[in-house]
Parts: structure tokens; C-alpha cells; sequence
């Protein structure tokens, strides 16, 4: 396996349909369909075909093959707009350890409050709700259809049935006009929902959203959002939270395991139109493409049994580029004992003399630690959890050598990753 938890693979599941499309979303989404029968509740065709088919997919590669997802995550799309009849169904095709995560993604709705204890009934342990923002104004920018208030009344429900450290909220910061005063107070409302994770996003202008064309058009101007980002590094962790990874904090014990898994470089299968998936197939690690369009995704699950067109193996080469990109985006950052045992010795010990090495160091984006070192010195770099103090690969060891990323290194982590891989030769 090129798993690097070998033998484990996560499981998302992408849901494309929308009630409405965002300004900045380059996600792989579709305009929620009609309902069936006109009485609002009977999913129509299309929807029927889509369960279906992602039925019948996950259960050829887990039921049949008798294989245990390390975790599962509902994204999109908006998959809170899925029947949660449906996701049982799709979570009774496999027995998960009681202490697996099952994530689902929210957008702030009052149907989606009347949903919440049925998709926990369904299997689901932990809620992500796409808030973005506590402003009105903020919120008609970004093309979301909630109000301020909803969001703050879907958190308090989220949090009475799943509990508070089960529930993850999203923002974004450098949106048009934002300024860093208004910044902190969006900051200030989302610590005092007291949720166990948050994630926080830089605006980004994607090719072919209404944003990047406003942009291009020269109806919308970017500035620098570094300040933003530090600004939100240093408040957030100030409350107790750590910035475990580049966009994300959690209190201690609520690190997403899901996303985790991902950024350690582990495998995950992808089942919906557009869900990518990076696993092991036949001995070979590689990348499945999957149409992008849901009824194209559909008709090639019916044809051929799974809805790819194309599988990409990948080279020793772009397997160490991807391990590097990943692990320098979380705190946690690179295990020099997994990355020798996967790759080869060697390639360890060229990066330990590197001059690319001591120069990111020098610089202040990576800190050089062995067990002891880290463990003395993770108060003063950043608040300890459980997820940043053992090494997911080698907690049975007594040292462990990584290579892990500041702030700073971690807001950098594509550059950073290429910088070090030209080390390798």
C-alpha cells in the first residue's frame, strides 16, 4: 500500500447539488434539481439516480470488498440537502469503529435544524457549517442565501445535538471592503460559540466564478490578506485553540481526523461526480478521475460499474512532491522516519544536508525537532493537542525526527514543498 497509514483509506462522498450558487465557489456544483411529485418532500428523478448510483458504488468498494473507510466525509455541493434516509443507507454498507469521525457539511438553514438529529440517527458524528460570515452584507457578496441570525441559530442547534466539540464552523477573511477591524469582530463572534473546531479561509478568485470575473472586469480589487491571516493565527490560538493546520484550529481532541488523514498523505476513494480519488489499485497508486457531470457520473456507474474515466499511476517522484505539499500545511508536518520508510533512506539523509533545508529554517518557516525537543518546546510554538504532540507514525518509537512548519511556513506550503523537493535532485 502507498498509503502512508498503511492499509487505511478514507471515504468522501460528494453531494453536487446547491439551493443556490456562491460568487467565489469553483467547486464541482449543479442547481439543486426540482422535487418529484410537486409536494416538495419526493426527491425527483435525477436525484433518485444519483443515490442509486453512489449506493451502489460504495457498496462494490467497501461492502464487497469488505474494506473499513479510516473516515467519512459528506462534502459538495451542499450534501446537507440529502435525504439522511439516504446517508444510512449508505453508512449501513459498512460497520465504521465507534471511534470513526463522519463528517457532514452544513450550510446554516432552518431545514437543515430540522434535519439534525436525523442525520445523527443516520450515522453522522460531526457537523462542518459553511457560516463564512456573521455580516449581512458580507454574506450578500458571497451569494449566500442565509442570514446572520440563521447561522447563529443552525451553530446552537448543531451544537445541542452533536455537542460542541463535534461541531466545526468555516469563515473567510480578504472579502471585497472587508477591513481588519471587522475582521477581529468576526473573529470575536465565531470564539464565542464556543465550537470545538473552526477552519478560516482566505478569500481565493477561481477561474469561471462570478468573483474572478468582477475581478477581471475591474469591479472588484484584492488586497494583501497576510495581515488578515496572522491576525486570526494569533487571536484564535489565544483563546486555546491550536493551528494545527494552515487553515484550520481546534481545541484539544477536536483536530478533524478526516482532513488529517489527507495532509499525513493517506489515501482516500472519492464516490460522486467529481469526487477525485488518490488510492491503491493493483499494486499501483494513482489518481481517478471521475466525470464531472452528475449524469454522466450516473450513466457510467450503470455502463461500467464506477463512474471514472481515467487512472493516472503515479511516480515515486510526484508521490514525494505530495507528501511534502501536505505535511507542510499542518503542524504536525513532515515524520522523517515514515518519509525514509517510504521513499528510501537516502532521500532523508539528502534533505537532512540540504542547504534548502537550513535556508527555510533560517528563515523561520520550519522548525527541526526529535520527540524530546518538540515535546519541550510545543508551548512556546504553539498550543498543545493531542494531534501535535505524537507522531501518527512512529508513537511506538522513542525518536522521531520531523520537519515541521511555522505559521508562516505552513501559509506557504506549495512553495515551501518545491523549494524542498529541488533538494532531492
Amino acid at each position: 500500500m502507498c498509503s502512508l497509514t498503511a492499509g487505511t483509506r478514507s471515504l468522501y462522498l460528494h453531494w453536487p447539488y446547491c439551493e443556490a450558487i456562491c460568487h467565489y465557489c469553483d467547486f464541482n456544483k449543479f442547481k439543486a434539481p426540482k422535487r418529484g411529485d410537486g409536494d416538495g418532500k419526493t426527491p425527483g428523478s435525477d436525484v433518485l439516480a444519483l443515490e442509486e448510483a453512489m449506493i451502489r458504488t460504495v457498496s462494490k468498494y467497501f461492502a464487497e470488498e469488505r474494506t473499513v473507510p479510516h473516515s467519512v466525509f459528506w462534502g459538495g455541493g451542499t450534501p446537507s440537502l440529502a435525504r439522511p434516509s439516504f446517508i444510512k443507507k449508505i453508512h449501513n454498507l459498512f460497520t465504521l469503529p465507534g471511534t470513526a469521525e463522519v463528517t457532514l457539511e452544513v450550510n446554516p438553514s432552518p431545514s437543515a435544524i430540522r434535519s439534525l438529529e436525523a442525520f445523527k440517527d443516520s450515522g453522522v458524528t460531526r457537523l462542518s457549517i459553511g457560516v463564512q460570515s456573521f455580516s449581512s452584507s458580507n454574506l450578500r457578496s458571497l451569494g449566500r442565501i442565509h442570514t446572520p441570525e440563521v447561522a447563529i441559530s443552525t451553530i446552537e442547534a448543531a451544537k445541542k445535538s452533536f455537542g460542541p466539540n463535534n461541531v466545526s464552523i468555516d469563515l473567510m477573511y480578504g472579502l471585497p471592503g472587508q477591513s481588519l477591524d471587522h475582521w477581529d469582530y468576526e473573529i470575536d463572534l465565531a470564539l464565542k460559540t464556543n465550537v470545538g473546531h473552526l477552519s478560516v479561509y482566505e478569500l481565493t478568485f477561481k477561474p469561471n466564478t462570478r468573483f474572478e470575473k468582477l475581478l477581471r472586469a475591474g469591479k472588484l480589487t484584492r488586497g494583501p490578506t497576510e495581515q488578515f491571516y496572522f491576525h486570526a493565527s494569533k487571536k484564535i490560538q489565544e483563546h486555546g485553540y491550536s493551528h494545527y493546520e494552515v487553515s484550520n484550529y481546534a481545541l484539544p481532541g477536536c483536530e478533524g481526523k478526516h482532513n488529517m488523514h489527507h495532509w499525513q498523505g493517506g489515501e482516500y476513494f472519492g464516490v460522486g461526480p467529481g469526487a477525485i480519488s488518490r488510492c491503491t489499485f493493483n499494486g499501483t497508486l494513482g489518481i481517478l478521475t471521475p466525470y464531472m457531470n452528475p449524469k454522466e457520473w450516473i450513466r457510467s456507474v450503470e455502463s461500467c460499474g464506477h463512474g471514472t474515466f481515467s487512472f493516472h499511476p503515479l511516480s515515486v517522484e510526484e508521490q514525494i512532491s505530495y507528501v511534502l505539499e501536505t505535511t507542510m500545511r499542518a503542524r504536525q508536518g513532515l515524520c522523517l522516519s515514515m518519509f525514509g520508510k517510504r521513499f528510501g533512506k537516502r532521500f532523508v539523509d539528502i534533505l537532512l544536508n540540504s542547504s534548502q533545508l537550513r535556508d527555510v529554517i533560517d528563515c523561520g518557516y520550519i522548525q527541526f525537532y526529535n520527540s524530546v525537543d518538540y515535546r519541550q518546546n510545543e508551548q512556546e510554538t504553539v498550543c498543545a493537542t493531542s494531534a501535535t504532540l505524537s507522531c501518527t507514525y512512529c508513537s511506538q518509537e522513542t525518536h522521531c525526527t520531523r520537519c515541521v512548519p511555522t505559521a508562516a511556513g505552513m501559509a506557504l506550503a506549495e512553495p515551501l514543498a518545491a523549494f524542498l523537493y529541488q533538494s532531492l535532485g
